[in-house]
């Protein structure tokens, strides 16, 4: 999920206050909510920059009922370690982390502009079908930074080599790695259901945990919703996820069985809401239902 600038510069000025304690070993401070919105009233309106920092889970809401960001709660969560066996309280462990240093350096992203995103389409074509180069020019949006268009070249290159290989990208967070490896991927995807009509596996992405994994499950979506949209590509992809919420069988949703999916009404019709998805499209809140007759079918 991209983060605005304002948002950014507002978790800078949180982060710097909180490194003052973090520095001399107090990780377990946290904020009230109208020290919060004091300190971020500088960058805008406080409420909605909270809200968004909160949805990307870059500020965290604590079980007492106050705030820290990602990297107060981390180091927090690290000091605090402890060994644990079975049959014991792990309270009574012994501390993993006897000492730590906290040093905090100014926040920065690769820069965006039109020119690396003109340099991408150019380099497609000998990369990429024209299916490819279409599905990219769906997706790409105004501006793009260079480690986007080495990583596309990188990994479209890997994809066509004979024997095996493996590209790494790198980029600080919200900095569009999530494009930069679903862009390329997503091209050759095209490319092969445009050479052949027979439906099978073309990627798999693999994911450590489930918040991650439902977040970029709604990126990909809204990638491969997008480009059908804009007319790339001969059929559209389709996406799958398989991870515990996930149903894998009609009767999952028996009204005696349908645990996590609540049942709604969506356009007149009976459907269940998604318990892990919202709507991916842009600027839609709404939830992700999944409709009767879709289910029957």
């Amino acid at each position: 999920m991209t983060v605005s600038a304002a948002a950014l510069a507002a978790l800078t000025s949180i982060e710097l206050r909180e490194a003052e304690l973090l520095a001399w070993g107090a990780a377990s401070a946290q904020w009230t909510e109208q020290e919060l919105l004091e300190v971020v009233s500088g960058h805008g309106p406080a409420r909605p920059l909270v809200d968004e920092l909160m949805a990307t889970a870059l500020l965290v809401r604590t079980p007492q009922g106050g705030y820290r960001t990602r990297a107060a709660e981390t180091v927090r969560i690290l000091s605090t370690l402890r060994q644990s066996f079975p049959g014991r309280p792990v309270t009574d462990g012994r501390s993993l982390v006897l000492d730590y240093r906290f040093l905090h350096r100014p926040r920065r992203h690769p820069g965006r502009d039109e020119a690396n995103r003109a340099a991408l389409l150019n380099c497609l074509p000998g990369l990429t079908s024209a299916a490819g180069v279409a599905l990219a020019a769906a997706l790409l949006p105004g501006t793009v930074s260079g480690f986007q268009v080495r990583a596309a070249q990188s990994i479209l290159r890997s994809l066509s080599a004979q024997g095996p290989s493996g590209v790494m990208v790198t980029a600080g967070t919200g900095s569009g790695k999530s494009l930069a490896f679903y862009l390329p991927v997503l091209a050759r995807i095209a490319d092969l259901n445009h050479a052949s009509t027979a439906g099978s596996v073309k990627a798999l992405a693999i994911y450590p945990r489930n918040e991650l994994l439902k977040d970029q499950l709604r990126a990909v979506l809204r990638y491969t919703t997008e480009a059908w949209a804009a007319g790339a590509g001969s059929r559209p992809i389709t996406v799958g996820a398989w991870f515990g919420p996930t149903p894998d069988d009609i009767r999952y949703f028996k009204p005696t069985q349908s645990r996590d999916w609540r049942a709604t009404r969506f356009g007149g019709q009976e459907g269940y809401i998604c318990p892990f998805l919202t709507c991916f499209r842009l600027n839609c809140p709404g939830d992700m239902v999944w409709t009767r007759a879709d289910l029957d079918q």
